[in-house]
């Protein structure tokens, strides 16, 4: 039953005041850590406190010479998005398997919305902070697929380690809103709108006016909004993505960065001291500062040296820093340019090894973000009218193979599992590095038409041999 307008209205100014403000204060945080910009306060003679404009930053006193502040800012070696880069990258969904193993229908859907690029933002979002949106709703030409940050969209669920839909969800897109419910899409104009920054979103300004512009119907008897998340935890255990419990590791980064600034800035050479004289004009300064020999009437004068920084115990510092943040991210310790030298001449053997703990974790995102795509699938199958699609819950998404294993090494495996083990070379072919859903049709397309299975090996051969180094050059030269 669809709300009257006043009713709409007092929904999302709840949600708004609520559950949103609720996240918003951890989600700003993140977001300004992983994507830190510069204050106004950096390019003035004043103070950087520890939380200057709400993220983390290395901490000085109150009085500091603005070269301190400046190489503060020099000193920010941020790793946070390189984190997100290294699970982010190898997270593409490739295809929409059925039991048999054919392409589902329900890939078109993907296709339609531009899925392959726009995935992307929806796995990063819930990487860094724990969960991220899409909505799925009636379209003129098919149904359609919305991502959303969880900054702009928050659910309400009647139990959140349960229920695969939500109750409502409020979509914030500045001054325009749009409540989600079990059967209208309802659109609100804000006027007043909150500031942007890191402030903004977390109350609702006195005197702001809610107008209530339109609804429109949907109809599916649910609120058609699918969360993402990389973990699925039970019990009301908070979910965190995998960033928030490395931003107290940046932290340590970044000041250990900074202090070995200040010392290389003002500790990088021996420095001399004299006591018991001081020169009587600037050029009788230079020219001592320039002499190879000092000498002095009065013995009363002492001459000493001042050794210059060693800069070592900062490097190991932050050896170790980078060591723990690999360790609790689970990626190797290469990956963020940490004893990157001692990569080099290793077996394939060990880069798999050194590459596992990363394998185990992103299979454990996968497998939470794939049954949601799955769900996103169904629901625009359902909304297309396509009931077997619909219905289907053991067809699964397929993930695009990312290793860094040779593909003809991958081809040669898959040989040996057709001939040694007897199973077929068509349950193989989805296993192809490269080889995508459209390639498969495709090549039953080519068996079914009489074309020989050697001819379709060749085409596929073709497309895991690397390039021809002078053909790659012909074709790129004038």
């Amino acid at each position: 039953m669809a709300l009257k307008p006043k009713d709409a209205l007092d929904a999302a100014r709840n949600i708004w005041g609520g559950p949103r403000i609720y996240e918003a204060e951890r989600l700003n945080f993140i977001a300004a850590a992983v994507n830190p910009k510069r204050p106004y306060s950096a390019y003035m003679n004043q103070p950087i406190t520890a939380y200057d404009m709400g993220y983390p930053t290395v901490e000085m006193p109150k009085d500091a010479p603005q070269v301190m502040k400046n190489l503060a800012w020099k000193s920010r070696t941020n790793f946070l998005p390189l984190i997100l880069d290294t699970f982010s990258q190898v997270m593409k969904a490739d295809g929409y398997i059925e039991a048999n193993g054919v392409p589902s229908s329900a890939w078109q859907y993907w296709q339609a919305n531009g899925l392959d690029a726009r995935q992307t933002g929806v796995h990063r979002a819930a990487l860094e902070f724990g969960a991220s949106y899409a909505s799925i709703l009636p379209g003129d030409k098919a149904p359609v697929i919305h991502g959303y940050s969880p900054r702009r969209m928050t659910a309400i669920y009647a139990d959140p380690d349960i229920d695969e839909y939500p109750m409502m969800a409020l979509d914030v897109n500045g001054p325009m809103v749009r409540l989600f419910d079990e059967e209208m899409v309802y659109h609100i104009g804000v006027e007043q709108y909150p500031l942007s920054g890191l402030g903004a979103q977390m109350r609702i300004p006195d005197g702001t006016q809610w107008v209530f512009l339109e609804a429109r119907e949907h109809g599916l008897g649910f609120c058609p909004v699918v969360r993402f998340r990389d973990r699925m935890l039970l019990d009301g255990e908070q979910q965190f993505g995998i960033v928030e419990q490395l931003i107290d590791i940046q932290r340590r980064i970044d000041e250990t960065n900074f202090e070995m600034s200040i010392a290389q800035y003002y500790q990088a050479f021996k420095q001399r001291y004299v006591i018991g004289w001081l020169p009587q004009s600037e050029a009788e300064a230079l020219k001592t500062s320039a002499a190879q020999l000092w000498t002095f009437k009065d013995d009363t004068v002492k001459v000493g040296e001042l050794s210059s920084a060693d800069l070592k115990p900062y490097i190991e510092s932050k050896t170790s820093a980078l060591s723990d943040m690999a360790a609790i991210a689970q990626v190797p310790a290469s990956a963020l340019g940490n004893s990157a030298t001692a990569m080099r001449n290793v077996s394939p053997e060990a880069v798999a090894s050194n590459d596992a703990g990363q394998d185990r974790k992103g299979s454990e995102i996968k497998t939470s973000f794939g049954e949601s795509w799955e769900l996103v699938l169904r629901t625009a199958a359902l909304i297309d009218g396509d009931e077997s699609a619909a219905n289907d819950t053991s067809s699964q998404l397929r993930w695009r193979d990312m290793t860094t294993t040779s593909p003809g090494a991958i081809v040669d495996a898959l040989g040996k599992m057709q001939q040694m083990l007897g199973i077929p070379a068509e349950m193989l072919w989805e296993r192809v590095p490269g080889w995508t859903d459209q390639d498969q049709v495709r090549a039953v397309e080519l068996i079914k038409s009489g074309d020989s299975l050697d001819k379709l090996m060749v085409t596929l051969s073709k497309q895991t041999q690397a390039p021809d180094p002078g053909m790659a050059a012909g074709l790129g030269g004038g």
